[in-house]
């Protein structure tokens, strides 16, 4: 059984990982990829179309920042494992552990 989330909690994570994609989007050819590849979480999750947890397999995958080079832009890292830790159902004390570590 899946794991309810809180869907506006996730809608404002979206925005905040859109607004930081964005921000760094016109001069990174690989932001840009990135944005493409999330572009669909982002769009159901703004308009409050997931309301359950999604397997960590099923998740945007987050090896594109090693891949990429992108854990050089520390917003849109945080952003990304703050909207992914709600999108996979992390419990508050996960996502405040993130934040300590500067992932969220």
């Amino acid at each position: 059984m899946s794991k309810p989330i809180d869907v506006e909690r996730l809608r404002s994570a979206a925005l905040a990982l859109r607004a930081a994609i964005q921000a760094q989007m016109p001069s990174d050819p690989y932001v840009q990829q990135f944005f493409r590849a999330l572009e669909p979480w982002l769009q159901r999750a703004e308009a409050g179309k997931i309301s359950t947890a999604v397997e960590l397999n099923e998740a945007p995958n987050p090896y594109r920042f090693l891949d990429d080079g992108l854990q050089g832009y520390g917003a849109l890292e945080e952003a990304y494992a703050e909207f992914n830790g709600l999108l996979t159902g992390a419990d508050d004390e996960t996502l405040e552990f993130l934040r300590g570590l500067g992932l969220s």
